[in-house]
């Protein structure tokens, strides 16, 4: 298993667009400048969650808490069968972030596996690393998919992904029935990534939006589908 960690701490900022035809979302990206030009393959992002009993990671990012941490694993296609996990921790630090990710070997993961059984199956993977200790005291939350398309500027400063059809399950009230969402986001989410040495031109950016920047997560949204 090996760790990568970002150097630089960038900041994400997020727009909530209504649900509409992704042909006028590309439409868009012609008005605002910057040349932003779509790249990779859009596919599919699956995530699930862990948080400590008394869901620190939650309360923290609901509170806008300025040192924060967020732990997934994520892995990309179809959500069940042979599964190319990634743990993913998230560090906020006021208003930048920065990602370490630990790549680990393949899992299984089909409607029948518990979260206990996900929980015990990563600790197994990651025997002998000290992530170990971090799992003992975090457990699933919220299971998530979605679709995904990426853009990048002309001059490779600006990033943006725009995220379709986002469904969460809250795995608190349901470890095994991952396929029935317990909330279905009613907008497509935009993400804006950029280094903190380009905040500078982020007006020009985003004052071509005709969106509006928004504190927004996914997983405080998914948790949330819990009192709902």
């Amino acid at each position: 298993m090996c760790s990568i960690k970002n150097k630089n701490y960038r900041y994400e900022k997020k727009f909530l667009i209504p649900m509409m035809s992704r042909d006028n979302i590309v439409s868009i990206f012609s008005k605002i400048g910057y040349g932003f030009k779509e790249v990779f393959t859009e596919r599919r992002v699956n995530n699930i969650y862990f948080d400590t009993l008394n869901l620190d990671y939650y309360q923290q990012n609901k509170d806008g808490i300025g040192s924060r941490e967020k732990f997934r694993v994520r892995w990309y296609g179809d959500l069940y069968g042979e599964i190319d996990p990634t743990i993913e921790i998230k560090t906020k630090e006021s208003s930048v972030g920065t990602k370490s990710f630990f790549k680990i070997d393949k899992m299984h993961f089909n409607e029948s596996t518990t979260s206990n059984i996900f929980r015990e199956d990563l600790i197994a993977n990651l025997s002998g690393h000290n992530l170990v200790e971090k799992l003992y005291y975090l457990f699933p939350t919220l299971l998530n998919t979605y679709e995904r398309k990426y853009y990048i500027s002309n001059d490779s400063r600006f990033r943006i992904t725009i995220d379709f059809n986002v469904k969460s399950n809250n795995l608190i009230i349901s470890s095994s029935k991952h396929n029935y969402f317990s909330k279905v986001e009613k907008h497509h989410i935009l993400e804006l990534k950029y280094d903190q040495e380009h905040d500078l031109f982020l007006q020009d950016i985003s004052n071509n939006f005709p969106f509006r920047v928004n504190k927004f997560s996914k997983y405080v949204n998914g948790i949330n589908s819990l009192n709902s």
